[in-house]
């Protein structure tokens, strides 16, 4: 007996042989054909998915209240995914088809990384980075969190990404010391050349050369604090090639 699961599975799988129709063998397309493949179906999960789509473009998110005025089908669809999600039933291309458009699995979850996300905000403010100590007296739940983000990096929405990577998130430990590394480097060539303008192609340092020129086109997302590390040796963060 079928489970729900090989339902699933074979779902996919036709969905895939109609999407890669003019790529498949004609012995695939005969053999499909001799059993009565219906090549065109009307899609009417493609079809809510392009309205939350639309309401993305209006709202900039993916909550759809329950009993939404303006569409009420759309409420009741976004609802359906979630449960759908949540009983293992959802096919795994819809799945990742939501996920890449931001759609939120769990409302009370995102409120709280909002949340959370503020906090770090207020702290970047404050001190000029996302270093928040792992204990952090102050805040040890922000510390644990800023932590948590790094650990899930790979799992996190590109929304979420974005969101850290636009107040200079560092992801790992290891690329701040490299930056310090880095910066050394730059104090070292200021010092016998006097200046900071290291060639892009710098042959006795090429890595040098490409890192000072990936911090000015990351100027806006790096920490204050290091742009004012690069200030104080009167780095050009604009240059005339």
């Amino acid at each position: 007996r079928a489970t729900r699961k090989d339902n699933d599975k074979l779902g996919e799988w036709v969905e895939r042989q109609r999407f890669r129709k003019d790529n498949l063998l004609p012995e695939q397309r005969r053999k499909l054909d001799s059993i009565g493949m219906v090549w065109k179906v009307k899609n009417n999960w493609l079809t809510m998915f392009d309205r939350l789509r639309a309401y993305k473009e209006d709202f900039g998110n993916c909550l759809v209240p329950q009993h939404y005025a303006k569409d009420p089908k759309l409420g009741g669809w976004v609802q359906e995914q979630r449960r759908n999600k949540k009983q293992n039933v959802l096919i795994a291309d819809r799945e990742r088809q939501l996920e890449e458009l931001g759609f939120v699995w769990c409302v009370k979850s995102m409120k709280t990384w909002e949340a959370m996300f503020d906090k770090l905000v207020a702290y970047h403010r404050r001190y000029g980075d996302c270093l928040v100590p792992t204990r952090w007296p102050d805040d040890v739940q922000l510390g644990m969190w800023v932590n948590n983000q790094r650990r899930r990096r790979q799992a996190l929405s590109a929304d979420r990404k974005s969101k850290l990577d636009s107040i200079g998130f560092v992801w790992s430990m290891y690329q701040k010391e490299s930056w310090d590394i880095m910066y050394g480097r730059l104090l070292e060539y200021k010092r016998k050349n006097g200046h900071c303008r290291v060639p892009q192609y710098y042959k006795e340092d090429q890595k040098l050369g490409r890192w000072v020129d990936n911090q000015r086109c990351r100027k806006e997302r790096l920490s204050q604090e290091r742009r004012d590390k690069l200030d104080a040796i009167d780095f050009m963060w604009r240059v005339h090639r």
